[in-house]
């Protein structure tokens, strides 16, 4: 993991400018208790592109997660983009969330997307479907 962490630090220095490296470090780390690293950081904001590969968007891991969404993301590959679109109405002001787990997970019983939640990224989901 130490090998993983030094490139993807050495990949911010070399290809960020201080803005987007600044913005990167300040994201959650949730593999972490004491000191983020570059590895804990991209492990919990990385979004599953397909079944081989994952991306970071520094935008859209600053959404919420919900297990009832508003906003369904999915990876265009032809144009190498994430697109966001709504999966209902949204009212002005109104939180804009993802969902971080599965499509299967998503439709599964309470206790077991708890746990998934709790497990995987440390913390207590609190949406309106776990309430």
């Amino acid at each position: 993991f130490d090998k993983w962490d030094t490139s993807l630090r050495e990949t911010l220095k070399s290809r960020c400018n201080e803005e987007t490296s600044s913005k990167f470090w300040d994201l959650a780390d949730s593999c972490s208790e004491s000191v983020k690293t570059a590895l804990g950081i991209a492990r919990t904001n990385g979004i599953g592109l397909s079944e081989d590969s994952a991306g970071l968007f520094l935008l859209l891991s600053r959404f919420n997660h919900s297990c009832k969404p508003n906003v369904h993301n999915s990876w265009q590959e032809d144009r190498q983009v994430q697109v966001l679109r709504s999966t209902c109405n949204i009212d002005r002001g109104q939180e804009l969330c993802i969902s971080y787990l599965s499509l299967l997970t998503l439709c599964a019983p309470a206790n077991e997307r708890l746990g998934e939640i709790s497990d995987r990224f440390g913390f207590d989901c609190m949406c309106e479907s776990c309430s």
